[in-house]
């Protein structure tokens, strides 16, 4: 079977088959859980025998079994797994005669395993489907490679005889597959089209945003500048050299603001720079 998937429908079929297998192969890990869990509480519900000192061993042997199911762990968990397919039949007089805490136990034995777990099994095996149905045409192809790519390494001649081994590999696709793969390319290079139309837009607007802010960043360092020159006593814009006899000193904090300022305007320069760079139509 695995090798015959190069005929399109069984490997097609072989696809979805292996893709349920890989996408539920932890499901089958938590449902053991929950069956070898339950085997074991059951074992324990039904065959915990009270402690008698007077009697013998083979006295009260089936005096604390009302049921039929089985002592053997092995056996147990078969009858458990059963459970899913409505037999009950080793428990049928322990629903009447058996304890509460029996009942108790199928009841969330069922919801757990039969409601929920089987859904939930369901629900992968369609995801998983549907997925390989999507990929169908790229799965088939990709078996043929695998397939011929065995037959390679198998085929008694040398791998650079090109008389053995083709060069090429021809795919040729009928005019319904041609315009599909058309019209796909063509929606595909619009709508890149349109994205690359909305980033240059955005990059113009950025662009402009930070020229504007740039602008003002410059103007109002300036008038700061010029504010605290006059503040210091320099109206002119020369800065005096402190004499002895000149009490009016230039203001300790204008140097460390001029600094501040003159990076601000450094980093302004670059981002500017920078999108200019990145958008020489702008």
């Amino acid at each position: 079977l695995f090798e015959l998937r190069v005929i399109r429908p069984l490997g097609l079929a072989v696809n979805i088959i292996f893709n349920i297998a890989r996408r539920i192969k932890w499901f089958f890990l938590i449902f053991a859980v929950f069956l070898v869990s339950f085997t074991h509480s059951l074992l324990y519900v039904l065959h915990t025998r009270r402690y008698r000192p007077c009697e013998g061993k083979e006295a009260c042997k089936e005096i604390d079994y009302p049921s039929s199911y089985p002592t053997d762990f092995s056996k147990a968990l078969g009858v458990t797994y059963f459970f899913l397919a409505g037999r009950y039949d080793p428990v049928d007089n322990t629903f009447d005669n058996g304890p509460t805490s029996f009942r108790f136990m199928m009841i969330i034995f069922y919801f757990c395993t039969s409601i929920i777990l089987l859904n939930v099994l369901i629900a992968l095996m369609n995801d998983a489907f549907n997925a390989s149905e999507r990929e169908g045409k790229t799965a088939y192809w990709r078996l043929v490679s695998e397939v011929l790519a065995e037959m390679e390494m198998l085929y008694n001649k040398d791998a650079g005889n090109n008389d053995g081994y083709s060069e090429y590999i021809y795919y040729c696709a009928t005019d319904e597959e041609v315009r599909e793969f058309e019209s796909r390319f063509m929606s595909h290079a619009e709508s890149s089209k349109e994205a690359h139309e909305v980033i240059h837009k955005t990059q113009s607007r950025i662009l402009e945003d930070v020229k504007a802010v740039g602008e003002a960043v410059r103007s109002s360092s300036q008038q700061v500048i010029e504010g605290f020159k006059a503040h210091a006593g320099d109206p002119d814009g020369k800065m005096k050299e402190p004499t002895e006899t000149r009490a009016h000193v230039k203001h300790p904090c204008c140097g460390q603001v001029e600094q501040e300022l003159t990076q601000l305007k450094e980093l302004v320069n670059n981002l500017v720079l920078h999108l200019q760079a990145n958008n020489p139509a702008s």
